[in-house]
């Protein structure tokens, strides 16, 4: 009896660990859009452009949020040359 709770106490572990890292993928729609149309050099419309282009990836609006100013800069001039 006890294998059999100390196997469904794992799974419960498990499961609320799978739970965590869910709630920590997930992307801050919002914080992603001020942090886009916060950066300074470009216009209004290249940055929403930008912004609907990172929101259409699961992983590129996370990569943009870790980078700091001067690699998110390198992201956005790299953007405007594919445009």
């Amino acid at each position: 009896m006890q294998d059999v709770i100390g196997d469904i106490s794992i799974k419960f572990g498990e499961v609320a660990m799978a739970i965590g890292r869910m709630v920590d993928s997930r992307l801050d729609v919002t914080k992603l859009y001020e942090e886009v149309m916060a950066m300074e050099g470009y216009n209004e419309e290249f940055l929403g452009d930008a912004f609907n282009y990172l929101v259409q990836s699961d992983t590129l609006p996370k990569t943009f949020m870790v980078k700091n100013q001067n690699l998110r800069k390198v992201w956005l001039e790299r953007f405007k040359q594919q445009q």
